[in-house]
């Protein structure tokens, strides 16, 4: 056994290792997106659904790494899975051609860097300044950036590339690029800044045709001359429509010889699946199969499902790029069930309380989350918590100099502002989290960081240091609070007490950790069914109840309402609201109150298509992991499908042909979902600016005065 699995999924979140000398080894400059193209990696993400642990495993493959790497991580993935007790889904991921889940896991992007272990290259450190590379950077949804050769000749005027030399990142934007690509070029630069130099470096940008300062013209080889023409995008699979249904097989390897029976075409039935066997689900037309393991299939056939899926890929002629996704009973992932009529887990709730069981209905218990019950180090790793957040905290606000906050613990944050927070816990151990407010300029992003940095020195290099964007605080840092929500109120600090606000709206949203209560834009229309709300005006103070709001919401919204006003607020249950209510927050507007929303939406996420024709083709792509507001381009048409309706965002610069060919491509979508939906569901078409609150609702604290041309 590798020592690598003594802490595989001890922790939620992401393990990698690189395969060295055949060995797993912990690489950290993976998980910032660096990954050598000589290389072959190994990705475990641990996370927490429904209060157990999933697992996910991923094997990378670059495109120069050697059959004996290739083949190290695909073995070491099957024995990484057989540690976990089988129950983790696997994946492989060829360069260049990487599923949405792993992308999800790399919101600034994939760095391709050229070398690898067995080549003599030496690979960059993070926190210097001698770094020396040139990457090419593609894709819209996906960011992918790829090292060239320090040439003015790997340049062409189609595409963004950043230059990586010492303190200095140069962003060169070629004079075909759009705007949106321009954007992701950015959060590229931005993240090497941010994360590899520990916020100490400068970004230029440069937009092709200006003047080239002297020492990017010097540290590249030959003329400005030499840039070539631009070269179309390759277009990737369409995974939307196709008139090819799934398959599903039955496998049998007898004698050394798969053996493949088809028994259906989608939708399938669940039953078809039996408990003692192993199946492939071809969904090849869309680039991907599946492989399902059940718990009665022998040891053999588990540990050979990822070798029988290569060999079916072979003998189905596919491309070596497609998906592979190996699963095992119970562990289904949401992709593979939507090709199945329904579908029902082993503890899935029917309706409200109960629970589906082979031979009873039950009761589900709603238990209150126990803080104290953390002291248990397995539960701990559980809940991505070290521990429940009752050590010491020091907070500052930082500005030209780190500003300390005199009361740490109310949690009481500015967007327009960065801060510095010191947990310490168990005596000495210490975590700084750096936390960015999203109306933060670079330059105090990037003062912070460097400030983040500086504290770490100062405790002598000890502390986990844990980067924060607004919006995507981890639970741990939700704790500190004391159960309290973590307020973020619009703007900059100033001084100003939060008691002086007035005539303000905020968003409450809790579990039994913590929570995070948001500022928004007073008026009804902001409003949300699935949460509650406190409204202070000049004389009042108002707790809106959402009808899917919890009683851990609830208890945060009345600590807000305490910060805000010295009145005892006066409670608002949705549907039961005054007329003098309405006419306070300036009238009764449509609000967020979709019955998708008081859902769990696990089942059938929310999910989120970009529809382009920058390439010269119309090209369907699907935004990787959680999206938000930030997520939609104002140069495309975007389809967000939240099951029982479609929406067609329409950007202000989306071309006609994107606009007339989106209610086709959303209809095709529906019909060739392999669930069979009901056809004559709605499609809603919308344009920017003018989007309605059943749209909003579904993108976490829409801001109707967001700037998406700020990153």
């Amino acid at each position: 056994m590798t020592e690598a699995f003594e802490t595989a999924g001890q922790v939620i979140g992401l393990q990698i290792w690189r395969v060295e000398n055949l060995r797993l080894v912990e690489n950290e400059e993976a998980k910032l997106g660096n990954y050598y193209t000589g290389d072959s990696y190994v990705l475990l993400n641990t996370k927490l659904v429904r209060n157990h642990k999933v697992f996910e495993i991923h094997f990378w493959l670059g495109n120069d790494s050697s059959q004996d790497e290739r083949g190290a991580a695909a073995i070491l993935s099957v024995q990484l899975n057989q540690e976990l007790e089988g129950d983790a889904v696997l994946y492989r991921q060829l360069q260049g051609h990487e599923s949405t889940e792993f992308m999800a896991h790399y919101r600034n992007g994939v760095k391709y860097m050229a070398g690898g272990i067995d080549s003599g290259f030496k690979h960059a450190k993070t926190n210097v300044s001698d770094s020396k590379r040139l990457l090419q950077v593609k894709g819209r949804r996906a960011v992918r950036a790829t090292e060239l050769a320090m040439k003015w000749s790997s340049f062409n005027h189609g595409d963004c590339f950043i230059l990586d030399y010492g303190n200095i990142v140069y962003q060169w934007n070629g004079n075909e690029c759009n705007h949106f690509e321009k954007l992701k070029a950015d959060i590229v630069a931005k993240a090497i800044i941010n994360d590899e130099k520990g916020g100490k470096g400068k970004l230029v940008k440069i937009e092709d045709g200006q003047r080239i300062p002297e020492k990017m013209r010097n540290a590249l080889e030959g003329d400005v001359s030499d840039i070539q023409q631009s070269i179309p995008d390759d277009v990737p699979i369409n995974g939307i429509n196709s008139s090819n249904p799934a398959a599903l097989y039955h496998l049998c390897d007898e004698t050394g010889k798969l053996v493949m029976k088809e028994i259906g075409r989608a939708p399938f039935d669940q039953n078809q699946l039996d408990s003692g066997d192993t199946y492939i689900l071809d969904n090849g037309a869309h680039g991907k199969i599946f492989v399902w393991k059940g718990r009665g299939a022998t040891k053999e056939e588990r540990i050979g499902a990822l070798q029988n899926a290569t060999k079916f890929i072979e003998e189905k002629n596919y491309s070596p790029a497609t998906g592979i996704e190996i699963m095992a009973q119970d562990a289904e992932t949401i992709l593979f069930r939507q090709f199945f009529k329904s579908w029902r887990t082993k503890h899935e709730t029917i309706g409200f309380g109960e629970k589906f069981s082979s031979n009873r209905i039950a009761k589900v218990e709603q238990a209150k989350f126990d803080m104290k019950r953390l002291g248990n180090s397995k539960l701990a790793a559980k809940y991505r918590m070290v521990d429940d957040g009752s050590g010491d905290l020091e907070i500052w606000r930082v500005d030209k100099e780190m500003v300390a906050v005199s009361d740490s613990r109310s949690g009481i944050f500015h967007s327009g502002d960065c801060y510095i927070m010191l947990y310490t816990y168990n005596r000495s151990r210490k975590i700084i989290y750096y936390w960015l407010g999203r109306e933060a300029s670079l330059q105090k992003i990037t003062h912070t960081s460097y400030m983040a940095v500086q504290l770490s020195r100062k405790h002598g290099d000890r502390p986990v240091q844990i980067r924060v964007v607004q919006g995507k605080e981890p639970p741990h840092l939700l704790s500190l609070f004391r159960g309290k929500p973590m307020v973020i109120i619009n703007g900059r600090s100033n001084g100003v007490d939060i008691s002086e606000a007035q005539n303000v709206l905020i968003q409450v949203f809790c579990t039994g950790i913590g929570g995070r209560a948001i500022q928004v834009q007073t008026t009804s229309a902001s409003l949300n069914s699935n949460d509650a709300f406190v409204f202070k005006s000049k004389l009042e103070c108002f707790i809106w109840l959402g009808i899917g709001s919890s009683d851990d919401e609830e208890d945060g919204a009345k600590y807000v309402a305490g910060l805000l006003s010295q009145k005892e607020p006066v409670v608002i249950r949705e549907g039961q609201e005054a007329a003098a209510f309405w006419r306070k927050l300036g009238g009764k507007k449509a609000y967020a109150n979709h019955p998708r929303l008081h859902d769990d939406l696990s089942d059938n996420p929310p999910r989120l298509f970009g529809i382009s024709d920058a390439s010269g083709a119309l090209v369907v792509e699907e935004v990787p992991g959680d999206f938000t507001q930030a997520d939609l381009c104002q140069d495309d048409v975007m389809m967000l499908d939240v099951w029982d309706q479609i929406f067609i965002w329409i950007g202000t610069g989306a071309t006609e042909q994107e606009k007339a060919s989106a209610p086709t491509l959303a209809k095709e979508y529906i019909e060739s979902d392999p669930r069979k939906r009901d056809s004559d569901i709605s499609i809603v078409t919308i344009t920017q600016g003018n989007e309605p609150p059943l749209f909003t609702g579904f993108l976490p604290s829409w801001n109707p005065s967001f700037n998406y041309g700020l990153v």
